[in-house]
């Protein structure tokens, strides 16, 4: 079996291949074609998702405003400080 791959290595070293003919053909220009687009609906997923994670860090950073506002305004309505908590 290594005999085998040796010669036909050894036979495709000796053929010399011009250039100007090869060529992907049209099977490669579809790879090619469906391997973009597969790369840019992946970078749309990840864009998407990264948006819905920065949008949830917001979103929970205003909750935890809102909140300590509250605990503030119910602190000083009971006359509590921060410092006797």
């Amino acid at each position: 079996m290594l005999t085998t791959a040796l010669l036909v290595l050894e036979e495709a070293v000796e053929t010399e291949l011009d250039p100007n003919m090869v060529t992907p053909g049209p099977l490669g220009f579809l790879f090619i074609g469906v391997l973009a687009l597969a790369v840019i609906g992946l970078s749309f997923s990840v864009v998407g998702k990264l948006r819905a994670i920065s949008y949830r860090e917001q979103v929970r950073e205003e909750i935890a405003a809102e909140l300590s506002e509250q605990n503030a305004k119910g602190d000083a309505q009971t006359g509590k400080t921060d410092s006797a908590s």
